[in-house]
This record gives structure tokens, C-alpha cells and sequence, in this order.
């Protein structure tokens, strides 16, 4: 069976991107994955390199754009395409030749579409009302798909797949790595490590998880954080200033963008999401958790169901709900926090194996393209 993907870009570092870099590496020898992208990124790693990229730069383009997929995807004659995200479900729908079999895959929640940009909206309003053409939906989030349908999306079929985690690549870390790595960082020994990886965007309520870690580091010493991420840095001085304002310059290290991620959150007593809006199923949380580190997350679509029974959830993303978890998990861990890490991987290893999830998409492409 012959699948052809079209995204955004493969650029590193997006949900999206990561899960269609797992089903190209694992895929079976029955299948065939062929991947499109809209744009190529400039000086951003890739992780997967497109077999075709369309070149988009910008609204005029977007005719030239649908006429080359169209082409391509006449010459490709794959056994069924699927979209990734709102813009490339969009086009594809438009330049889909008749007869080929369509499968939009969402990767957002939409808690508030109010938040989202002008023209995302918009694409979003277009794609509701085009909802009834593709043959079946994909959602990785079971709180996604009410919420799609409040605003007018018609799904003829839809599924919630989850992301799929590789727990052999992501494991903990023994206590001699975990204390080079805040050697690394330059944590203070002993210290409680708290941590976040994610680009600077207000979704992701940096500022809030400052304010909540400010309130609980006043009565915890031990209590360090660690952030990091694209433009997560000490040239961030939007970032920079907010830390200083809250006195928190010696409790707060930047680390930037991480290459070694496994070891990052490996490095980690527990990681904190804090994001306001627009999760749909984050990675990283699953990530975190096969490492072996608990994780507190704010109810931001399917981010508490991700954490279970094995972690924290906040009741809001406020800084006043996330503080208030935050101190639970620090009493919690001063219990004792070893149950609680080989919970976190458990989780993980029986609900989100890689294995069992790239085998959910197979089947229910193969279901699609009547295979």
C-alpha cells in the first residue's frame, strides 16, 4: 500500500512532525510512505527529508502550489493521502484528484478558536466547511474531536489515534548520569529540578509557570528550574527581564534548544506543562514519562489523559493552580519518588508503545484504502 503524506514541513521540534518521522522509520514492508511538504524551513534541521516539496512562499503562490500537487500526486498514485494539520488539509482537499482516497489528520486542539491566528481561523472556518470531503478524519486527541464538531466539523468517519512513544529510546537515566547532567547545566547539587521544554510562545504560558514556580520557590529552597527550547535562551530578553523581575535569577537556568533530549528529561525530578491552548496529544509529555519523570500538566487536550493516574494534573493553567500542584508533587516527592518514576514509564509502555500505534495507522489506512 502506497500512502502519500502532505504536511506544513518537516522541520524539527513539531508533534506532527515527529509522529510522521515514526511512521516512515517503522513502517512495515507492506507499506509504502511517500511525504510532501508545502515549504522547506531555512537552517532548520528536517526530520524527515520530503520526496517532494511544493516551494509555497506566501498567499500568491498558493495557485502554482495546488496545480504542482494536483500533478504530483496524479504521478505518485498512492492508495490513499493524508493531510497534515488545517493548511495542508485544505489544499489537499482542493487538489485531490477524484478518486483517491483523502484522510485528514488533526494535531490541535481547540479549546478557544477565538485564540488562534487571523488567518488560521479562517483556514479553520474553510476546513469545517469542507469536513464531509475526506473519507475519514484522524484525531490524536479524544478531546479534539468534540470540540471540532462545536464549530461545524461533519466527520464521515473519524478516529483518535494517539502518538506512539519509543521507549527504547527514551529511558531513564542512572543517578551518576543524572548528576553529570546538572553538573552540565550547572544545577546546584541536591537541588529539586523542575523542568519545560518549549518554543517561546504565549500558548505555552512561560510566564505563568515562572509565576507559579516563583510562589513555591519562596518556600523551597531546593526547588531549581531548568527551561528550555527554541529562542529559550539568554538572548530571550523578553524572558530574561520576566525572570528578573520575579527574582528568580539564581533559581532559573536557560538552556536553549537540546540535541540530547532523553538525557534532558532523563536529568529531570519532574517536568511541568503549563500550556495555556493549542495541545492536541504533546510529545514531550509522553516523552518525559518514559523516561522515568513524573510530569504535572495543565488540562490542555489530552495532556491529563496522557499523565493518568502516574503523575499531577492542575486544575487551571493560572499560575495560582499550577503553584498549588507544584507544591503537591514536592510533598508527594518528599515521600518518596521512585514508585512514582517506574509509574510514569509504565504508563507510558503499556498505553503509548510505538509498536502498538503505528499499527493503529496501518490498520485503519489500509480500512481507508480498502485494502
Amino acid at each position: 500500500m502506497k500512502t502519500l503524506h502532505l504536511i506544513n514541513s518537516t522541520r524539527s521540534g513539531g508533534g506532527a512532525q515527529e509522529m510522521l518521522r515514526k511512521l516512515v522509520c517503522h513502517r512495515p514492508a507492506s507499506v509504502e510512505h511517500r511525504v510532501m511538504t508545502l515549504f522547506t524551513p531555512p537552517d532548520t534541521p528536517l526530520t524527515v527529508t520530503p520526496d517532494h516539496c511544493l516551494g509555497l512562499r506566501g498567499p500568491m503562490g498558493l495557485p502554482a502550489a495546488v496545480r504542482r500537487m494536483r500533478a504530483l500526486m496524479r504521478r505518485e498514485v498512492p492508495d490513499v493521502i493524508v493531510s497534515w494539520m488545517y493548511h495542508s488539509s485544505l489544499l489537499a482537499t482542493i487538489a485531490a484528484p477524484r478518486g483517491r482516497r483523502l484522510i485528514w489528520n488533526m494535531r490541535h486542539s481547540l479549546e478557544d478558536i477565538s485564540v488562534e491566528k487571523p488567518a488560521t481561523r479562517l483556514v479553520i472556518r474553510a476546513c469545517a466547511r469542507l469536513s464531509r470531503w475526506p473519507d475519514a478524519t484522524i484525531y490524536c486527541a479524544e478531546a479534539a474531536v468534540p470540540q471540532h464538531a462545536a464549530i461545524g466539523f461533519h466527520d464521515r468517519r473519524a478516529a483518535v489515534i494517539p502518538n506512539g512513544f519509543d521507549t527504547g529510546f527514551f529511558q531513564p537515566l542512572d543517578a551518576g548520569a543524572r548528576r553529570a547532567w546538572h553538573q552540565k547545566l550547572g544545577v546546584p547539587e541536591g537541588a529539586f529540578l523542575v523542568g519545560n521544554a518549549g518554543r517561546f510562545h504565549p500558548m505555552k504560558n512561560h510566564r505563568g509557570l515562572l509565576a507559579a514556580f516563583a510562589a513555591v520557590a519562596a518556600e523551597r529552597p531546593d526547588l531549581h528550574l531548568l527551561l528550555a527550547g527554541r529562542g529559550i535562551d539568554p538572548d530571550n530578553t523578553a524572558l530574561v527581564s520576566e525572570i528578573q523581575s520575579l527574582g528568580l535569577e539564581a533559581r532559573v537556568t536557560l538552556a536553549g534548544l537540546q540535541d540530547d533530549m532523553p538525557g534532558f528529561l532523563g536529568a529531570l525530578d519532574l517536568y511541568v506543562s503549563a500550556s495555556l491552548w493549542g495541545e492536541g496529544f504533546p510529545n514531550v509529555i509522553g516523552e518525559a514519562m518514559a523516561c522515568g519523570t513524573p510530569v504535572l500538566a495543565t488540562d490542555v487536550g489530552d495532556s491529563a489523559r496522557i499523565v493518568g493516574d502516574a503523575g499531577f494534573v492542575a486544575e487551571s493553567a493560572t499560575p495560582e493552580a499550577i503553584a498549588a500542584a507544584l507544591r503537591w508533587a514536592v510533598e508527594t516527592a518528599d515521600k518518596g519518588w521512585e514508585n512514582l518514576r517506574s509509574a510514569a514509564r509504565n504508563r507510558v509502555m503499556e498505553a503509548f508503545s510505538l509498536p502498538a500505534v503505528t499499527r493503529q495507522y496501518e490498520e485503519f489506512l489500509m480500512q481507508i484504502a480498502g485494502r
